[in-house]
């Protein structure tokens, strides 16, 4: 997608299936200094991989709002210090409370050299208002919702393991694993759930059992 375009390229695709959703941002509250968070595959990372057993996991990568403008089009973009890469297109961002702010777009290369690291270089990204895909969603009358059933288990197990009661937390994320087990995250988090006995202590603060839970799991992203 070029710059100088007056197009937005955002598409909206129908599958059929059960997914996970995440929920949408208000990109208006966007500042400078914000931090961002982009998730994406970068093409590099499956190069050479042809095999039914391996399973990709996504890059992620963090940095903050640099600067705001507009494509040809008048389309909102916000650029980022958070690294993106050739196949992060389409990708999303995030804002610090875990909400969606906008599609990872572009991103200009920090290379010195970019043909002696055959195009394969990071660089500090550019994202999409995600109001482009609230107006696409809008005008084709498609309705956008987070309160699906695979979302509500994760939400339910996650609040549940950071408040202590790991017994609970356990049966929510192991239902969840029957009924969405491409979720890579929740195996270990039942394995954690299952070897932690519930806090006794009622009045614990929530921000400390947080950071006990943070303490006994480290997610590899």
């Amino acid at each position: 997608m070029d710059l100088n375009s007056d197009k937005s390229d955002v598409a909206i695709l129908k599958v059929e299936g059960r997914f996970p959703a995440v929920e949408l941002g208000d990109s208006s509250r966007i500042s400078r200094g914000d931090r961002v968070t982009a998730i994406g595959y970068p093409a590099i990372v499956d190069d050479g991989v042809n095999t039914k057993k391996s399973k990709t996991v996504p890059t992620v990568t963090q940095g903050d709002v640099s600067g705001s403008g507009s494509d040809a089009g008048g389309h909102k973009l916000f650029s980022m210090s958070a690294q993106i890469a050739a196949g992060n297109s389409g990708g999303p961002a995030f804002d610090d409370d875990g909400k969606q702010i906008g599609l990872n777009t572009y991103g200009g290369s920090s290379c010195a050299n970019r043909r002696e690291h055959n195009n394969s270089c990071f660089g500090e990204g550019i994202f999409r208002d995600i109001a482009d895909l609230k107006t696409m969603a809008k005008k084709n009358n498609v309705a956008l919702s987070a309160n699906g059933e695979l979302t509500k288990l994760w939400k339910d197990g996650l609040e549940s393991f950071s408040q202590g009661k790991y017994s609970q937390a356990k049966a929510k994320f192991e239902q969840l694993d029957k009924k969405y087990p491409d979720n890579y995250l929740v195996a270990k988090m039942i394995e954690v759930s299952s070897n932690t006995p519930d806090d006794s202590t009622e009045s614990e603060a929530s921000s400390e059992k947080l950071e006990r839970a943070n303490q006994k799991i480290t997610l590899q992203l």
